[in-house]
């Protein structure tokens, strides 16, 4: 039985997109009205209309048809919430049937129990009720931070991954094209132009950049600690190295994912935050503790098989947290920020060395990657940080 005319569901829909359930979800609200008009002029809806017509040339039929199907259930899920809280009231209810995508609208009709079974029911709907709130909250519920990481959860600071990029020049290239190539020993304006003073010659010949590079293990961190804070329902800002300044990320947590020979200025921040440690180009010394001797390690490798891979975690001023990776090449950052972001790798690592406690420290590790893949570690220093 349906008795409303057209003016009376249009007044329908206005209410609802008015309402505080539909205020907040701005895509639901453009989607549903969508297809009440369409519905009430006849229209023939199908996922490839509907996409065309919401996102016109943007729309792609082969990705975009996934698309449109998890946005209609979402609706659909958003008036089922909508019609228990507050809608519970209306007289009329709107309607789309799995399968379908015209817009039904029905009476807003609860039955209710017969009066002698409502001692039967009563329990029965208090201990469903109370499953299904165990269910939402278990799964629901942010992950429990790994070990090392619960400092950038719990402060009020905000969080910058720095990404380590590559300061770059242009000029003639031994190829005897015009292009982008890199020098590691000029890693800023500033020393291009200290370069250009002793060389003159050169000034014609050579220019800076105006773009720098990242490898594939800026997109690979990014990806493991994106799926991190998104767990644990937090959130950070995407810097480079390039263009931060020191004053920039000693302000809030900080990460640093990134190679060692651009000369960045984490170096200078581990350097200052670790006294048994001294990083100095490719050299790693290490004054040695009362556990372990002196030690020194030549970080320059090829990089192809393996190599060795910085871990530092440190805290800053005002409770702040610094979690900083380095590596000659890419397979060092990448192995150590998956093994970081694992909760049981984590926790293991913390067992291990610390006794399970949340300690800050510094730790060397030895890389090995097949093809840059398959990553193994294996921990050949790690020093308490006091």
């Amino acid at each position: 039985m349906n008795d409303l005319d057209h003016i009376a569901k249009k007044r329908l829909l206005e209410h609802v997109l008015s309402t505080s359930t539909f205020a907040k979800s701005p895509t639901s609200s453009v989607l549903l009205e969508y297809l009440v008009n369409s519905t009430l002029a006849g229209a023939d809806l199908k996922e490839t209309s509907i996409g065309v017509d919401l996102l016109g040339d943007k729309f792609d039929a082969e990705s975009g048809n996934a698309r449109i199907r998890v946005n209609i259930y979402n609706l659909r899920k958003k008036l089922d919430n909508y019609y228990e809280d507050e809608g519970a009231e209306d007289a009329w209810r709107m309607v789309i049937e799995k399968g379908q995508y015209r817009v039904d609208f029905v009476p807003n009709k609860i039955e209710k129990p017969v009066r002698n079974r409502r001692r039967f029911l009563v329990p029965i709907l208090l201990s469903a009720l109370l499953l299904s709130w165990l269910i939402f909250f278990l799964v629901n519920r942010p992950e429990p931070a790994p070990f090392f990481w619960k400092g950038f959860f719990d402060n009020d600071a905000s969080t910058s991954l720095v990404i380590g990029d590559s300061y770059g020049l242009m000029g003639e290239l031994a190829t005897g094209t015009h292009g982008w190539f890199r020098d590691y020993n000029i890693n800023s304006l500033d020393e291009v132009y200290a370069f250009l003073e002793k060389h003159p010659e050169l000034k014609n010949q050579v220019e800076p950049a105006n773009y720098f590079y990242t490898t594939g293990m800026a997109a690979f961190a990014t990806k493991e600690l994106a799926a991190l804070f998104q767990r644990n329902e937090a959130d950070f800002t995407i810097r480079f190295s390039s263009n931060s300044s020191y004053s920039d990320i000693i302000e809030g947590n900080s990460i640093y994912v990134g190679p060692l020979k651009n000369e960045n200025k984490f170096i200078r921040l581990f350097n200052e935050g670790n006294r048994a440690f001294n990083l100095q180009g490719n050299r790693l010394q290490f004054s040695g503790d009362s556990i372990q001797p002196q030690q020194e390690f030549n970080l320059s490798t090829e990089g192809l098989v393996s190599e060795y891979a910085i871990v530092s975690r440190m805290s800053g001023p005002k409770q702040t947290a610094r979690f900083l990776f380095f590596s000659d090449h890419d397979i060092g950052v990448k192995a150590t920020v998956e093994y970081f972001t694992n909760a049981d790798s984590a926790q293991a690592f913390a067992t291990r060395y610390f006794d399970g406690r949340d300690a800050s420290f510094t730790a060397v590790f030895e890389t090995r990657g097949v093809e840059r893949n398959r990553l193994k570690l294996n921990p050949v220093l790690v020093s308490e940080i006091h």
